[in-house]
């Protein structure tokens, strides 16, 4: 993760821009990524492609010539999306266009202007104060024009064609765990996952916020009853910050019951979301009216409050750096991900193959009561559970056994030739 987020951290990955683009050609050389690309003015449902951004350059130098502040030294220095600028103005109006944070002075905060049009420079307090003097000389080297939204996939193919969607937003220049660290922990599982044959087709996608997800879909909605779920991916080296799930709209799809399963069970605190409440990026349009795949959200974040604009410290602030990062956080939300990854790719539909109870000693499955009474009481139970239809998990879920223990005794079961196990057809 670290060589990745070194890589591309500082890079000025706005919506449409060369950095961007840059930034999948490095997710490309880890994971074979197919790319797909939406031209500037295109309608996508009811929202339009916008302009790529280009800027070669920007500054604000003060009565003698001296650079107070310079777009090389950081992305974040001026407004994303800013227009062309080159003038001599007054204090006064130089700061109009000036932002600072409040929160945290010592930062560049992180703004965007793309469908209000404007120019702005973003600096800390200390240089905001630096400003004196009567007149400053401002210049924004910068242009719109006609590019490509990019959105990059890559496909581990599964026994089916039906897939479960990973998404990570990766376009906000110069910020690690807002987004960009979403994609890194994907870039791992993907590795981590080369040469297996999962039994739904994952798809990991790395776009930019929103605009990403609703150019896909719109050019692929007639497709859209094959995917079966999606998880966004972000905000996971938090330090101290507790994993959270925002539910899907469908509260009880297997998805999310799947992840609040693995959540629980490591035992930690952690924090629950209702859909579109606490963390809304690219799950919030899956889990749209007419769109409606059930989306989850994970991240270590705290949801936003009156007064309080920040989901993790340095939120939106050149604060959001790699310094500040917490590696063996990520480190467990990428286990807790695979985990739950791994949950439904082995569920399985059940059919039985018998009436009433089986005599498992006759198969060997049975366990002795007496020295093993929880694995024993387990078994009973999900026998007792058993009904055409059910799948490993809900079944698990519904006996409170430990899913892995449930998923190897109806294994046992299917070896025996007790059950037929087919693939689940929605999560």
């Amino acid at each position: 993760m670290r060589e990745f987020l070194n890589k591309t951290a500082d890079l000025n990955r706005s919506i449409v821009s060369d950095d961007f683009e840059k930034t999948l050609e490095i997710i490309n050389k880890r994971i074979p990524l197919k790319i797909f690309s939406y031209p500037s003015g295109k309608l996508c449902f009811d929202w339009e492609i916008p302009k790529k951004w280009v800027i070669r350059g920007a500054y604000i130098k003060d009565e003698s010539g001296k650079k107070i502040v310079d777009f090389k030294d950081s992305p974040l220095h001026v407004v994303t999306g800013s227009l062309p600028i080159n003038k001599r103005m007054s204090r006064e109006e130089l700061l109009k266009k000036v932002y600072v944070s409040e929160k945290y002075p010592e930062t560049i905060p992180y703004v965007f202007k793309f469908y209000e049009l404007d120019w702005g420079f973003c600096m800390t307090k200390k240089q905001k104060d630096s400003l004196k003097g009567n007149f400053f000389d401002v210049a924004i080297d910068s242009e719109y024009v006609n590019g490509n939204l990019l959105v990059g996939e890559h496909i581990i193919k599964g026994e089916s064609d039906k897939s479960i969607v990973l998404l990570s937003h990766i376009d906000h220049p110069g910020q690690v765990n807002d987004g960009l660290a979403g994609a890194a922990v994907m870039i791992r599982l993907a590795e981590m996952l080369k040469g297996t044959k999962p039994a739904l087709t994952l798809r990991f996608q790395f776009l930019s916020e929103r605009i990403g997800s609703i150019a896909y879909l719109s050019q692929h909605y007639k497709q859209k009853d094959k995917i079966l779920g999606g998880i966004f991916c972000e905000m996971p080296g938090t330090p101290k910050y507790p994993m959270v799930l925002q539910y899907s709209r469908n509260k009880s799809a297997r998805l999310d019951r799947a992840a609040k399963y693995v959540l629980e069970k490591t035992g930690k605190k952690i924090g629950f979301g209702e859909c579109f409440r606490h963390v809304a990026n690219d799950d919030a349009f899956y889990n749209s009216p007419g769109v409606d795949i059930p989306c989850i959200s994970l991240s270590r974040s705290k949801p936003l409050v009156e007064g309080d604009w920040y989901h993790f410290p340095y939120y939106h602030t050149s604060g959001d750096n790699i310094k500040n990062f917490d590696f063996k956080q990520a480190e467990e939300y990428l286990e807790i991900l695979k985990e739950i990854i791994s949950i439904i790719d082995k569920d399985r539909i059940i059919t039985r193959n018998y009436v009433g109870v089986p005599h498992l000693s006759r198969h060997k499955l049975w366990i002795d009561w007496r020295l093993f009474p929880k694995s024993s009481r387990g078994i009973y139970r999900l026998l007792e559970e058993l009904d055409n239809g059910v799948s490993i998990f809900d079944l698990s879920e519904k006996c409170g056994v430990d899913f892995e223990e449930a998923y190897e005794f109806i294994k046992k079961m299917e070896k025996s030739k007790l059950v037929k196990l087919s693939l689940i057809k929605s999560i």
